[in-house]
């Protein structure tokens, strides 16, 4: 059987005699509509770029699309008499984002960057295994991608979360700084948060700091979204060695995502539906806990730890006697720029243990059947897959956090372990399995009378979890 490779960048005869050299006489080069196999097994992949190449019309060679305008490049009418040159697309792969690129000339590429060169050569594997899979359709994958669209106007759909764009999760925490109101801050402290939550009217969020917060909304209109401030305080992002204006950072390099309840999440004026078909949450599954004394409007414990508060009362659940794990670390990791409300580890034989907990107040003080308490909550819980893709993120965010709140003589966030403890769990993870679960702890939801609309979009938000990075999804309720 001949062997095969890849084309180099450089193509042509060159790229061939690479191939021969590296693999011998026999080696084919890999070319032409197999090499788009390589967008198999991408969870809702997401076409960014769609080069097509035209083979009648000699007056246009070849046209790119991007964004919205790929349905367009992919109507049946349009493909006639033309072929896909190359393709850009992003999704979830093994419990993680995956941005694989191909062209038709055999070129492979992703914008992931390997650790080591093992996780390089694992990468290559998994490339050629597809490539030499003739089981796969190549029409099939195109059929299934996800093609933005183009909205000029406030999608009618429930926003449940809003998170920083990709280019700003990538960076540190610690090297970016925001200013609210003239006061500077490391984005490791700034929390980003819708404001309006339904299904009509403006879309807004708030950026904001312990001590401040700037307001703003989102526009549409025919030329696409504006990110308009709306309050007396404005915010400003110092990045690439320059201060901009919040919006401006918007607009220009990289806008916020936002997450809506059927699972949708819009870019810009880019409104992107995955198809989450997992149904509804089994009620049985909810698990209780007694809240006997605790004040169901009372969300954070705070740096008092108040006593009747949700957060303390699950805190106490987590380090009594006979709770189902004995936690190496329990960090409240509350404020703003929060991973989650409580992060819990444990070390378990090959295996590192990961909870994250986020807990949301009653809105009326007591349990129910509101679907109002769920959509801010699982959209939270949503988030969470950014953390799963960087472990050693996580664990730099929280000595980070610990070190800020002990620098200004406030109580420690470590509620079992202390620094050193945290560290030793950060040193081991390397060599570990690490196994995180996101908890939505919501003491308003009742599990007896859990409705269908609750349960949908409990549902909705396992599915994503599950389905783009491997994640645990529970849920923490009243009887």
């Amino acid at each position: 059987m001949a062997k095969h490779c890849r084309a180099d960048r450089a193509g042509g005869a060159r790229g061939g005699a690479l191939a021969k050299a590296v693999g011998g006489a026999g080696t084919d080069l890999i070319r032409g509509e197999t090499v788009f196999r390589v967008l198999q097994g991408i969870k809702w992949p997401i076409l960014m770029n769609l080069g097509l190449s035209h083979a009648v019309n000699r007056a246009v060679r070849f046209t790119m699309h991007i964004g919205a305008d790929i349905r367009a490049g992919l109507a049946d009418p349009q493909l006639r008499n033309k072929r896909k040159a190359n393709v850009l697309a992003r999704g979830y792969e093994e419990g993680g984002r995956a941005t694989p690129g191909c062209s038709y000339k055999g070129r492979i590429w992703s914008y992931r960057i390997a650790n080591d060169i093992s996780e390089w050569v694992a990468w290559c594997k998994r490339i050629g295994d597809k490539l030499l899979d003739d089981r796969i359709s190549v029409d099939a994958l195109f059929a299934g991608a996800i093609v933005p669209e183009a909205v000029t106007e406030r999608p009618r759909l429930v926003p449940t979360a809003i998170e920083w764009g990709e280019r700003l999760l990538e960076r540190s925490e610690d090297v970016v700084q925001l200013e609210i109101d003239g006061r500077q801050v490391p984005l490791l402290e700034v929390g980003i948060e819708l404001t309006t939550i339904a299904q009509h009217g403006p879309l807004r969020f708030r950026v904001f700091s312990e001590s401040d917060s700037a307001e703003y909304e989102l526009r549409f209109g025919t030329n696409g979204v504006d990110y308009v401030p709306i309050t007396r305080h404005r915010a400003k992002i110092w990045i690439g060695r320059r201060w901009k204006p919040l919006e401006d950072w918007f607009c220009d390099d990289d806008g916020p995502v936002i997450y809506f309840a059927d699972g949708s999440f819009l870019v810009y004026a880019e409104l992107f539906r995955p198809t989450l078909e997992g149904g509804a949450f089994n009620a049985e599954r909810i698990n209780v806990l007694d809240w006997t004394g605790v004040d169901l409007a009372r969300e954070s414990q705070s740096e008092t730890k108040d006593a009747a508060s949700i957060q303390y009362r699950l805190i106490r659940h987590l380090t009594r006697e006979g709770c189902e794990r004995v936690y190496d670390v329990i960090f409240d990791d509350d404020g703003p720029g929060e991973a989650a409300d409580v992060v819990a580890m444990k070390l378990e034989g090959d295996r590192l243990l990961i909870d994250l907990f986020h807990c949301k107040y009653a809105h009326a003080g007591e349990p129910a059947a509101r679907i109002d308490d769920l959509y801010e909550v699982c959209g939270q819980a949503q988030k969470n897959g950014f953390w799963k893709m960087d472990v050693e993120k996580l664990f730099r965010h929280l000595r980070q956090r610990e070190a800020k709140r002990l620098g200004r003589g406030a109580v420690s966030r470590l509620e079992v372990g202390d620094l050193a403890k945290l560290r030793e769990l950060e040193h081991r993870a390397a060599s570990k399995m690490v196994d995180m679960s996101v908890w939505v702890v919501q003491p308003g939801l009742a599990k007896a009378q859990a409705s269908a609309a609750q349960r949908e979009l409990l549902g909705v938000t396992e599915l994503f979890l599950k389905e783009a990075y491997g994640i645990d999804f529970n849920v923490l309720a009243s009887a």
